[in-house]
């Protein structure tokens, strides 16, 4: 029997031979790697999954983050953004793909301060009482390291002799007008004085060429854990997450059965920042019937707004600056 399938295959092979030869030449042609990466629509994923809140309200509808698939460039991939009209991106390659320790770390500390910032900011339009201890200013991102000794996950102690505690306590301390700035950190556990630029020249203006995010362990009445997958990072959750974490928070249930799609990030003053690829994240919303798509006010909406009148999407699309916004929209 085994002899005969055997035979079987030899044969189909022998007679298909040249077609079989072509097709492998053109799977391995259409699959060798090139130094381009595709942007294109990803999926959505409810909050709820993502947190552990003791005796929490429930929902009857979600709250979903949105997420952007990226792909490696070769010749199969790159016909299909072609044909998707989906973003391509020419990387060197030397660089081809290639993380860094800084760039895991920077991606860790981002998505750190958006859970951070969400929970408090929940808790605090919640009314529920919580502390925070162990804060600490880290480096987060470096615009232009050419203007700097500062590295990413240092932690800011002391700027220009002034002490830091928070996130005001830096801006305050930061001088514009001042060339070089003088900073006490943390770096790899041990203290160091060190004197830095911080501000650079970019178009005539005088420009922060370093990103700084507060982080600090919170305790409340309750036990609230926020779990994120290994390969979820960035802060372009923070607003939906706050929102998340509000509503199993209290009472009123403000997703009133509708599946909320959400994408922006939510700052210490519960103020809600831009963030890229907003093409694809509609795309991604419409494809899974989102009810109402909640995106940054600014470029972010505008975008938005003139794809749907563009391409005649069916979909509720509400721009906000705030979580306060968010909240008074869906209340």
């Amino acid at each position: 029997m085994i002899n005969k399938i055997y035979e079987n295959i030899k044969k189909i092979i022998k007679e298909n031979k040249t077609f079989l030869i072509v097709l492998l030449f053109t799977t391995i042609i259409l699959n060798i790697p090139l130094p381009y990466y595709i942007y294109a629509p990803g999926g959505i994923k409810n909050v709820q999954d993502n947190l552990k809140i003791e005796e929490s309200y429930k929902s009857k509808g979600s709250f979903n983050m949105v997420y952007i698939k990226e792909y490696k460039g070769s010749l199969s991939t790159l016909i299909l953004a072609k044909l998707k009209n989906y973003q391509i991106e020419k990387i060197d390659k030397k660089d081809y793909r290639k993380i860094t320790k800084e760039d895991y770390l920077s991606n860790k500390i981002f998505l750190n301060a958006a859970n951070y910032n969400a929970l408090k900011i929940a808790l605090e339009y919640a009314n529920k009482e919580y502390t925070v201890k162990d804060k600490k200013i880290y480096t987060t991102y470096i615009l232009n390291d050419k203007t700097t000794n500062l590295k990413v996950g240092d932690i800011v102690t002391k700027v220009n002799n002034k002490d830091v505690y928070n996130f005001y306590d830096l801006s305050n301390a930061l001088e514009k007008n001042k060339e070089i700035q003088e900073f006490e950190i943390i770096t790899n556990n041990k203290e160091k004085n060190i004197k830095t630029a911080s501000y650079y020249d970019y178009e005539g203006y005088k420009v922060l060429g370093i990103v700084f995010y507060e982080v600090g362990k919170i305790n409340t009445y309750k036990k609230i854990e926020i779990n994120f997958d290994k390969n979820e990072s960035g802060p372009s959750a923070g607003l939906i997450t706050a929102l998340a974490i509000y509503n199993s928070l209290v009472k009123e249930d403000i997703t009133k059965g509708m599946k909320i799609v959400g994408t922006g990030t939510i700052e210490i003053d519960g103020s809600v920042g831009s963030i890229g690829g907003i093409e694809y994240k509609l795309e991604a919303a419409i494809k899974n019937n989102a009810d109402i798509f909640l995106v940054p006010n600014g470029e972010n909406y505008d975008k938005v707004m003139n794809l749907i009148k563009e391409n005649n999407y069916n979909i509720k699309v509400y721009g906000v600056s705030s979580f306060e916004d968010a909240l008074d929209l869906l209340k």
